[in-house]
C-alpha cells in the first residue's frame, strides 16, 4: 500500500511548485522520483536521494511524542488568560496612538488591524512581539489611485495618481515616477518613502499626548528614557516593558505600519488566487477550504492590501575589472494577502494538526535553520562568499565590515530626499564612489520589519540578543533552548572557538535565519489545497507531514531555480537565494534529520525543549 505522502504524491506536489518543461512517462515513473535535468543538477542528484532515504526512515510513531513536546512547551494560546491580558493591553495602548494620530492630522485616521502569528494562533515562544497595520481610511477612499505591478519584481505596486486633484490633501507624499516599464514617462506615484517616514513621526509623537496603560514602561526607563517610537524601516516599531502579576516581566515590541486597500490593478495581468483562476494544479476532488476561500472572496468586491516595503535589488557594476555591486531603491508597495490568510489559518483549531504543524516547522527554523560557523564549515561556503555580491540583511540600518574584495556604490531613486531622512540605508562610507582601488567590503544592513508586521511576508525568526555569541544547533534531546519567534531582528556575530551546543540551561542565542517563515506558509497552503485528502491531516500523521515540508526544502534548495512558485501569484517572485545560502540550507536539513534520528531511540516525553523569544 503507497504511504499517503509517498514519493507519487510528492512527485505531483513537485511539480505544481518547482514545475519542469521536460516531459516525464508518468505511467513509467508513477510512484518514481523525478529528476529533470532543467530543474536540477545532476550532481546534486544523489544527495537529494540520499536525504529522502533517510527521513522515510525515521520512526514516525516515535517522533509524534518528540513533536507533541516541543508543540506543548512552545506555542503561545492567544486565549489563555495571561496571554490574552498582554494582547488587551497592547491593543489599548496601540488604539489610543492611532486615536491621537487620527486627531493630529484628520487625512490619517485609520481602522486599527491585528496581524501575525500571535493573532493566528502560531506563535511560539512568549506573548512578547506584536504586529498591526493602521488602514488609513482616506487613502482607501480617495479617487484616482492606480496599482501597476512592478515589472522588475512581482507582488510590488507602483501606486500611480492619475486624478492629481482627488489627492489635493496628499500632495506633498507624490513625486515623479521612477524608471519602470509599468510606468509611463510624466507619471506621479504616491511614496512609500515619504508616507511610512510621516506616519512614524506621528506615531512618536501621539506617545507624548496619551495615557500609558499602567502596566506598560519605556524598555528604556531604567537608563532614563522615555517613550519614543524607532523608524524601523516601513514601520513604527515600539519597544516596552510589560510588568503583570500573572506573567514575569517582559520586554515587548509593537510595530505600526501604515496600509491602504487598492481596487485591483486595471492594465496588468490579473492575480490568480484573488479570482482563484489559474490554479490548474488544484485537484478537482472536494475541497472544502477552497469552496470557502471561493465563497469569500465572491462576497465582496475585489481589491488589494498595499503596505511599505522599499524595494531593492543588487545590480552588478559592468566593465569593472573585478566584481562589483551597487544598490537601487525603489518607491514600490508590496502586496499583502494578509486577509485572505488569517481567513485561511481561522479555519483551524489552535489543537488542530495544522496549526501544531506550522508551529514544529517553526521550532525547528529556529534552532536549526540559522546561520553558524558550524554550519558555514559543514556546507563549505566561506570561500564562496568572497565572490557573491553583500546582500541586503533584515536587521538595524548600519554598515559592517566583512573582508577586502572589490567595492560597491549605492544609487538611489529618491533624488535629494535621501541624504535628509532618518533611517537611511546606507551611511557615507558604503556609498563611496570609488569602484578602482580594492577596499573593505560591507555589508548593507538594511531594515525590512514590515514585514514583520504583517502575516504575508518574509516574517523570520531569530534568536533574542544574548550574550553576543551565536552557538551550535544543539542537539534535540539534551537541551532546553532560547529561540526568537519570526519578528525580532538582531545582527549575528561570528562565534569564538570556546561556543559549544548549548547545555541544559536558558542561554540565548544571536544568530540569524537562513530561510524566511514565509516559505513554510506558502508550502503549508499548498499542501492545504492541493492534498485535500482527511486522512493527511491526523495527529498521527504528523510526523510524515513535517517530514514532507523538509524533503520540498531539500528538494527546492538543490534545484537549479533555488525558489519555488508562490502561492498567491502563481510565479516564482522571489529572487534566487545566494549559491551559498542554498547549500547552508541543505546542511541545516541535514543536521535535523540527523538529530531525530540520534534522538527518537532515546526520547524522555519529560524532557524540557524550550524555544523562547
Amino acid at each position: 500500500m503507497e504511504p499517503l505522502l509517498g514519493d507519487n504524491v510528492f512527485e505531483e506536489f513537485r511539480h505544481c511548485i518547482l514545475p519542469s518543461l521536460e516531459k516525464i512517462d508518468s505511467h513509467k515513473n508513477k510512484s518514481k522520483l523525478t529528476f529533470p535535468e532543467d530543474v536540477i543538477c545532476p550532481e546534486n542528484v544523489d544527495r537529494i536521494r540520499n536525504f529522502f532515504q533517510s527521513a522515510d526512515s525515521l520512526e514516525k510513531g516515535k517522533l509524534i511524542d518528540i513533536f507533541d513536546e516541543v508543540d506543548q512547551i512552545n506555542r503561545i494560546d492567544p486565549k489563555d488568560p495571561k496571554t490574552a491580558e498582554v494582547a488587551e493591553v497592547v491593543e489599548a495602548f496601540v488604539g489610543r496612538i492611532l486615536q491621537r494620530v487620527g486627531e493630529m492630522d484628520p487625512r490619517f485616521c485609520s481602522t486599527l488591524l491585528r496581524g501575525g502569528s500571535f493573532y493566528d494562533g502560531v506563535k511560539i515562544g512568549g506573548p512578547d512581539e506584536f504586529d498591526f497595520t493602521a488602514k488609513i481610511e482616506k487613502l482607501c477612499s480617495v479617487g484616482g489611485l492606480e496599482g501597476r505591478f512592478s515589472t522588475c519584481k512581482k507582488g510590488f505596486v507602483y501606486v500611480v495618481v492619475k486624478n492629481s486633484e482627488s489627492m489635493q490633501d496628499f500632495k506633498e507624499f507624490v513625486i515623479q515616477a521612477e524608471e519602470d516599464d509599468a510606468l509611463e514617462k510624466g507619471d506621479q506615484i504616491l511614496s512609500v518613502r515619504k508616507i511610512e517616514k510621516y506616519f512614524s513621526e506621528l506615531v512618536d509623537k501621539a506617545l507624548f499626548s496619551i495615557d500609558i496603560p499602567r502596566a506598560l514602561t519605556p524598555a528604556d526607563e531604567i537608563n532614563g528614557l522615555s517613550w519614543h517610537s524607532v523608524h524601523c524601516g516601513p514601520c513604527a516599531t515600539i519597544h516596552a516593558t510589560y510588568h503583570s502579576k500573572s506573567l514575569e516581566e517582559m520586554n515587548i515590541s509593537i510595530d505600526i505600519a501604515p496600509t491602504f486597500d487598492l481596487r485591483m490593478p486595471i492594465f496588468t495581468s490579473r492575480v490568480p488566487a484573488l479570482e482563484l483562476k489559474g490554479l490548474s494544479c488544484f485537484p478537482d476532488a472536494k475541497n472544502d477550504l477552497l469552496s470557502k476561500l471561493r465563497d469569500a472572496l465572491n462576497q465582496s468586491e475585489i481589491t488589494i492590501m498595499v503596505v511599505p516595503f522599499v524595494f531593492d535589488k543588487i545590480l552588478e557594476l559592468k566593465g569593472s575589472e573585478r566584481p562589483s555591486w551597487f544598490y537601487e531603491y525603489s518607491e514600490t508597495w508590496r502586496v499583502s494577502f494578509n486577509s485572505l490568510e488569517k481567513f485561511i489559518f481561522s479555519q483551524f483549531a489552535f489543537d488542530s494538526v495544522e496549526k501544531q504543524l506550522y508551529r514544529v516547522l517553526k521550532i525547528l527554523k529556529a534552532v536549526f535553520i540559522q546561520k553558524t560557523s558550524e554550519i558555514e564549515s559543514k556546507a563549505g561556503t566561506r570561500d564562496m562568499k568572497l565572490e557573491e555580491p553583500p546582500s541586503t540583511k533584515m536587521s538595524s540600518v548600519t554598515i559592517e565590515p566583512v573582508g577586502f574584495v572589490s567595492g560597491f556604490s549605492v544609487a538611489s531613486n529618491f533624488a535629494d530626499e535621501q541624504n535628509d531622512e532618518s533611517g537611511d540605508e546606507t551611511d557615507d562610507e558604503a556609498s563611496s564612489d570609488s569602484l578602482s582601488e580594492p577596499e573593505q567590503k560591507y555589508e548593507v544592513l538594511y531594515d525590512r520589519s514590515s514585514l514583520s508586521s504583517n502575516s504575508d511576508t518574509d516574517t523570520d525568526e531569530q534568536p533574542a540578543t544574548g550574550n553576543g555569541s551565536m552557538v551550535n544547533s544543539p542537539p534535540f534531546d539534551n537541551v532546553r533552548m532560547e529561540a526568537p519567534d519570526e519578528e525580532q531582528n538582531c545582527t549575528s556575530q561570528i562565534p569564538t572557538e570556546n561556543d559549544s551546543k548549548m547545555d541544559s540551561t536558558q542561554e540565548s542565542l544571536d544568530s540569524s535565519p537562513l530561510i524566511k517563515t514565509y516559505f513554510f506558509k506558502m508550502i503549508f497552503f499548498y499542501m492545504k489545497f492541493l492534498l485535500p485528502d482527511e486522512r493527511v491531516w491526523t495527529r498521527e500523521n504528523l510526523p510524515a507531514l513535517v517530514l514532507f515540508v523538509l524533503k520540498t526544502l531539500f528538494f527546492i534548495y538543490s534545484s537549479k531555480q533555488r525558489r519555488f512558485v508562490n502561492f498567491w501569484l502563481q510565479e516564482m517572485i522571489e529572487l534566487p537565494v545566494r549559491p551559498s545560502v542554498a547549500l547552508e540550507v541543505l546542511q541545516s536539513l541535514e543536521n535535523i534529520v540527523e538529530e531525530l534520528e540520534a534522538t527518537q531511540q532515546n526520547w524522555i516525553a519529560s524532557r524540557n525543549i524550550d524555544v523562547k523569544v
